[in-house]
């Protein structure tokens, strides 16, 4: 398809590989890392797909029986990590050929963090909740922890390399505490801070602090002294965001796009696309992508906000992201190439002229 790329910059497409994709309308869900590629499609198909070609180098049905999308949950040496949509089934699989490495009954994950060659998995129940640490080449349990009943729990991973444990009421489900944990033993090393008032959802946390978003507020905890600081955002708007150093992005529905400092709240750019998107913004090389409801990529300069480039609208616009219920996908960008799944099943290529 080089011959659209003066006016939609298309490289390449790739068509669905079950019919479950156009019945559903389920977007595949992609993640990448250097020149690897690796996509969860309807029908519970998994596949690692060329970068610059978009042939499917393989292809594993790891559930048959399920209809719905999973997703790339991330990557360890030459280990990719699938989980299904509803975190029941966790697999480890060959990143060079789609082998199965292993897999395991998940039991209903809620959240997990992937760091450096281990998995770490936080499943809930109304009596016991727990924590499980596993390798993730071969699936081995390496540490597990229970935790009692009468909370909600949640696990947040850090940019350091650190795992917190975030500890919410019954009565009200905002977050009352928040620890650091050993990430090999899962046992606690400090708690850092509690709260009295909700200070929203966890958004970032590194060798000094962690920072949650609630609203127009950020509050962050000083990690070597538990100082909570709550900063006021300045007409920010409400929305998915995305960490990356100390800046925080904020995408709204409507297509609106902002930044803050995470150290002091400070505005720094607002910018409207024109494009509406539900899916969370993504940083690569100093530069901004969303992924508009109509199948757009939007390329900012992450610095200044400004609009560097912008892809024609898919063909397929009687099926508008926005059309459909429920969180969507974030592109993946690798070396300035933005690849993204559409309503149709299908996932393409897409880079300005020059790239």
């Amino acid at each position: 398809m080089a011959a659209l790329r003066p006016k939609g910059w298309a490289i390449w497409e790739k068509k669905p590989t079950t019919t479950l994709a156009s019945e559903t309308h389920d977007l595949p869900t992609c993640a990448g890392t250097g020149d690897v590629l690796v996509c969860a499609e309807a029908g519970g198909v998994v596949e690692r797909i060329d970068i610059a070609s978009g042939q499917v180098i393989w292809s594993e049905r790891y559930d048959a029986d399920n209809s719905s999308t999973g997703s790339v949950a991330g990557f360890a040496g030459k280990t990719v990590l699938v989980e299904d949509i509803n975190g029941d089934k966790l697999l480890g699989l060959s990143v060079e050929t789609g082998d199965r490495l292993w897999s395991a009954q998940a039991g209903g994950v809620s959240s997990l963090v992937v760091q450096k060659s281990t998995v770490t998995m936080f499943r809930p129940h109304v009596n016991e909740s727990r924590i499980d640490l596993k390798d993730i080449h071969t699936g081995k349990l390496l540490a597990s922890r229970t935790l009692p009943a009468g909370h909600w729990y949640q696990i947040f991973g850090g940019r350091d390399e650190g795992l917190y444990l975030l500890t919410s009421g019954m009565d009200d489900g905002f977050i009352r505490s928040v620890a650091s944990l050993d990430p090999v033993t899962l046992k606690t090393i400090k708690e850092l801070a509690t709260f009295d008032k909700d200070p929203g959802s966890p958004v970032a946390a590194d060798g000094d602090m962690v920072a949650f978003l609630a609203g127009r507020s950020l509050t962050r905890v000083t990690k070597s002294d538990g100082t909570v600081t709550r900063l006021p955002l300045k007409e920010a708007p409400k929305g998915i965001t995305r960490a990356q150093g100390n800046t925080i992005y904020i995408s709204r529905a409507d297509g609106t796009l902002a930044s803050y400092d995470l150290r002091t709240g400070r505005h720094g750019w607002t910018t409207a696309t024109g494009g509406e998107s539900s899916t969370r913004p993504v940083v690569a090389d100093g530069r901004l992508y969303s992924l508009a409801g109509d199948g757009r990529i939007i390329c900012l300069d992450a610095e200044t906000g400004k609009i560097l480039w912008q892809s024609a609208a898919r063909r397929d616009v009687n099926r508008p992201l926005a059309g459909v219920p429920g969180p969507h996908p974030e592109p993946v960008v690798l070396n300035g190439v933005a690849y993204a799944g559409s309503t149709t099943g299908s996932i393409f290529a897409v880079a300005p002229p020059e790239a």
